[in-house]
């Protein structure tokens, strides 16, 4: 798409019952990582043309998936557990861009039943230790 918003077009083609969402660019603006859902359901990655379009493997049914920002890993909310009466945690997992070896950084699932909780929307963020100053 140009500028001017014109020249649109569509990069990824579910099939029916199927909806591609949480996209996000990589920093360099080669690749779009994004969730599809429906039949089929899972993390994919493409170039940012929308050619090569292929599965991530390892991050399971995450979604919300986020490019660090400097492209060598990921963070997606991934379900962590559930109550045994239907209701599923989620917590925030990291790993390789190629969804290797994934860590899980938060553990609301972890919490006894009537403090468990849900995490959502993963994003990078500069950390600042105690006694950094800031502006």
């Amino acid at each position: 798409m140009r500028r001017s918003g014109s020249h649109k077009r569509q990069l990824s083609y579910p099939k029916p019952f199927q909806w591609d969402h949480s996209m996000d660019y990589s920093p360099n603006g080669k690749r779009i990582i994004f969730s599809r859902f429906g039949r089929r359901s899972g993390n994919f990655v493409m170039r940012s043309e929308g050619s090569r379009t292929h599965r991530l493997k390892g991050c399971g049914r995450g979604t919300d998936m986020v490019y660090s920002p400097n492209g060598h890993k990921l963070a997606w909310t991934g379900a962590s557990g559930s109550d045994g009466q239907g209701t599923t945690f989620t917590d925030i997992f990291t790993s390789t861009k190629c969804c290797v070896d994934p860590f899980q950084v938060t553990h609301y699932g972890d919490q006894p039943e009537d403090q468990a909780s849900w995490a959502s929307g993963p994003n990078w963020q500069p950390l600042v230790s105690a006694g950094t100053r800031t502006r």
